[in-house]
């Protein structure tokens, strides 16, 4: 999770675990901001996966998802436990109705942390879905 993300989600937390409050909608990044974040870390991209995220990211909302799954695939290679990278993969390899491929990235995913909630929902609905298909 970038840095942005990660203090949208802590300011609003003390009115939630209040109980005030339901945290407000994440504003929604543009391809142009994701870019503009992107630019901002690139020094670090020899060592971080955040910018080749951001730039996937990018990518996947403009609808591009060749250069959306070349840029995820540069976040893994720069680290290779990257789950978020392995599930947005996943999530387009999906879209595109290569299912064998997104099930083998859910669970690279879950390889990489067991605790991704988007790559566990995600490999539980597509593993019905062909569990439904074979007829399991």
């Amino acid at each position: 999770m970038n840095k942005i993300r990660m203090l949208f989600l802590l300011a609003a937390a003390p009115a939630v675990w209040a109980g005030e409050a339901a945290p407000p909608a994440a504003p929604a990044e543009t391809p142009a901001a994701l870019r503009a974040q992107a630019k901002a870390l690139w020094p670090g991209r020899k060592t971080s996966a955040e910018p080749w995220l951001l730039l996937g990211e990018a990518y996947e909302a403009e609808g591009k998802t060749g250069k959306a799954l070349n840029y995820f695939q540069k976040a893994v290679k720069v680290d290779p436990l990257c789950a978020e990278a392995y599930f947005r993969r996943g999530r387009l390899f999906e879209g595109k109705g290569k299912l064998d491929e997104a099930a083998n990235e859910y669970q690279a995913a879950l390889k990489a942390d067991k605790n991704h909630a988007g790559a566990a929902a995600a490999w539980k609905a597509l593993s019905d879905r062909l569990d439904a298909k074979s007829g399991k």
